[in-house]
C-alpha cells in the first residue's frame, strides 16, 4: 500500500487538475455583434464621417476573427432592407452566408410573410436563423446553442409581435409565446451551469425589470430595432435590474465587441466605428455593388 500511495497522490492530483480546467473555461467569453443593418452593402456616403456597409463589416471580422478565432457572431436583427426589395435582399443575404454569422435574429424586415421571396431564400442559402416567441417554418429555430472551447453559449431571441404585425398580415395568424413563460423554461432547462445565456430583444422598448429578473446575472442581453441616434459611451453597455444590456447602434454603423471577465464576472464592450478607415471586402466588392441607397 505505502508503495501505491505516491501514484494514487499522482493521479488524483491529475484528476482534479482535469476537473478544474472542465470547470473554468481557460479564456475570456467574445462576442461579436451588429444590428440594424437593413441591408446596406456600402455605407450612405452622407455627413462628416460616413461609415456602415456589409462590404466593411466582412474586413473588420476576418480581422477580430483572426485574433480571437472562439468569438460568437450574431446579429440582433433588421440585417435586411426594410421594404420589399428582392435584388438588394439577394446581395445582402450572399454577403451575411459569407460572414458566417453564430446566430441571426429574425426582426419584422426578415419575417417571411413580409417578403414572401424570402421563404425560399433561407432555405436555399441556409442561415442559423433565431426566433424564440413564435414558431414561423423549420428552418428558424428558437435557440441556438454553441460551443466554443470550454464555454457553452445559448442564444435566444424574442421579437415584439407588434412589429411583425405592422410588416405582415400573415403574422396575425401566428401565436406568439409568452415571454416569461418562454424564458422560465429556458432557464431552467440549463443543466450546464457554466452556460452563458445571450437573449436578444428586438424592440420591446425599454425591456421590463421583471422580464430581465428571469435572466442569469452573467447574461448579456443585446438590443435589436434601435433606429435612431447612437453614441456607444452612453448607450453601447449599460447595466440595468443587475444586468448587461449591449446595443449595437443604428444603420449598422458599428461592430460591437462584448467581452465576459471570468474572474469579475462582468461584461465589457467596446465598438468599432465601421468608417472609411476600414476598407471594404475587395473581393465581395467586385460582385455587390448595388447602390443600397436609402
Amino acid at each position: 500500500m505505502n508503495r501505491l500511495w505516491p501514484w494514487l497522490q499522482i493521479w488524483l492530483v491529475i484528476v482534479l487538475m482535469r476537473d478544474m480546467a472542465v470547470a473554468q473555461p481557460s479564456a475570456p467569453l467574445v462576442v461579436l455583434f451588429t444590428g440594424n443593418n437593413t441591408a446596406q452593402i456600402s455605407d450612405c456616403g452622407c455627413g462628416p464621417d460616413p461609415a456602415g456597409g456589409l462590404l466593411r463589416l466582412a474586413t473588420a471580422v476576418d480581422s477580430l476573427r483572426r485574433q480571437y478565432p472562439d468569438a460568437v457572431f450574431i446579429d440582433s436583427g433588421d440585417w435586411l432592407s426594410s421594404y420589399a426589395n428582392s435584388e438588394q435582399d439577394r446581395q445582402a443575404l450572399a454577403i451575411v452566408k459569407r460572414l458566417q454569422y453564430d446566430a441571426l435574429a429574425v426582426g419584422e424586415y426578415e419575417w417571411p410573410g413580409f417578403k414572401p421571396y424570402l421563404r425560399s431564400g433561407y432555405r436555399k442559402i441556409g442561415l442559423p436563423l433565431v426566433l424564440t416567441n413564435a414558431h414561423i417554418d423549420s428552418v428558424i429555430r428558437n435557440q441556438i446553442v454553441l460551443r466554443r472551447g470550454r464555454w457553452g453559449v445559448r442564444v435566444v431571441a424574442f421579437l415584439e409581435p407588434e412589429l411583425a404585425r405592422r410588416k405582415s398580415a400573415e403574422a396575425s395568424n401566428h401565436a406568439f409565446a409568452d415571454i416569461r413563460a418562454r424564458l422560465r423554461r429556458l432557464v431552467r432547462s440549463a443543466v450546464d451551469r457554466r452556460e452563458m445565456l445571450i437573449a436578444i430583444f428586438h424592440q420591446f422598448g425599454e425591456v421590463s425589470h421583471e422580464i430581465l429578473n428571469l435572466l442569469p446575472e452573467t447574461s448579456l442581453i443585446i438590443r435589436g430595432h434601435w433606429h435612431r441616434r447612437f453614441a456607444p459611451e452612453r448607450d453601447g453597455l449599460q447595466r440595468v435590474a443587475g444586468r448587461w444590456v449591449a446595443n449595437p447602434g443604428d444603420n449598422g454603423e458599428y461592430l460591437g465587441m462584448a467581452i465576459f471577465d471570468l474572474e469579475k464576472k462582468r461584461w465589457s464592450a467596446n465598438f468599432i466605428r465601421l468608417n472609411r478607415r476600414i476598407p471594404e471586402d475587395a473581393e465581395l466588392a467586385k460582385k455587390y455593388m448595388l447602390d443600397t441607397q436609402q
